[in-house]
């Protein structure tokens, strides 16, 4: 928990210099923990899952463009099956940032 939080408090400052791999690698890690909130018993208070949501909620992430690409592409990449396929070739097909296709390839 306490180090989600640092992390999230402190990426905006760290955004620029962190590379395509660690973003992608940061998207499946919140995916996972979402998934985990999801599929585990309800709980009430501060949750991992509750402040990946926040965080998703702010301004900040919404400045974040790669992250929002990583998170979007390790999302289809994790739930491909339940997405119809012309959605997902479509996305990989007319993605503009170049590890996407490295990542799912």
């Amino acid at each position: 928990m306490a180090y989600w939080h640092l992390l999230l408090s402190s990426l905006p400052f760290l955004y620029p210099y962190t590379s395509h791999d660690h973003l992608a690698t940061m998207a499946g890690d919140i995916i996972t923990a979402l998934d985990q909130d999801v599929d585990g018993p309800p709980t009430t208070g501060l949750t991992v899952a509750s402040v990946l949501r926040e965080f998703m909620a702010s301004n900040v992430f919404q400045e974040m463009n790669h992250l929002h690409d990583a998170l979007l592409t390790c999302t289809i990449s994790q739930k491909q099956e339940l997405l119809p396929k012309s959605c997902v070739y479509y996305y990989l097909q007319h993605a503009d940032v170049a590890y996407l296709h490295k990542r799912t390839a």
